[in-house]
């Protein structure tokens, strides 16, 4: 038997090769770029649904009066000045980043984008547009100052 003209495997020309390769080069690009999508759009809900408190309230500092200059602990910044203490967050209200204390200056920067605040937490320059939180403290019998931290504030 010899086999007809229309029985024989076409075979595909190397434009349709090509052709089919890119289709399925961009059939992957799709579903690559979905996943993506997919997970831009998941991460904000899974940070939602797996948000924890901090778990610690407050900073116990023994002692405090005997240190000296600028105190940094856990989320808070502590400067006594003339006898006058002030406790400051840590955190900047522009985006929330972690301030530094710059001694030579005597300001708190912001690293993340240039603010800039005095001693007592005021606005100096930059983008935040408010001063620093002023945090709540109390200082107990035995010299303890012991500090409540805001809710707010991320580790």
């Amino acid at each position: 038997m010899n086999p007809k003209p229309t029985d024989k495997l076409r075979q595909s020309t190397p434009k349709e090769e090509y052709s089919t390769a890119h289709r399925s080069f961009l059939r992957h690009l799709i579903k690559l770029l979905s996943l993506f999508a997919v997970a831009v759009i998941l991460w904000p809900v899974l940070r939602f649904i797996t948000f924890k408190f901090p778990k610690k309230t407050v900073i116990v500092i023994p002692g405090f009066r005997k240190l000296k200059g600028m105190i940094h602990k856990d989320g808070a910044y502590v400067n006594i000045i003339d006898d006058k203490i002030m406790v400051l967050s840590d955190r900047c209200t522009h985006l929330g980043c972690v301030i530094r204390y710059d001694p030579i200056s005597r300001q708190f920067v912001c690293p993340c984008h240039g603010s800039k605040f005095d001693l007592e937490g005021k606005r100096i320059s930059g983008p935040a547009k408010h001063p620093l939180k002023k945090l709540f403290y109390r200082v107990d019998k035995k010299g303890n100052l012991t500090i409540l931290l805001p809710l707010s504030l991320e580790k």
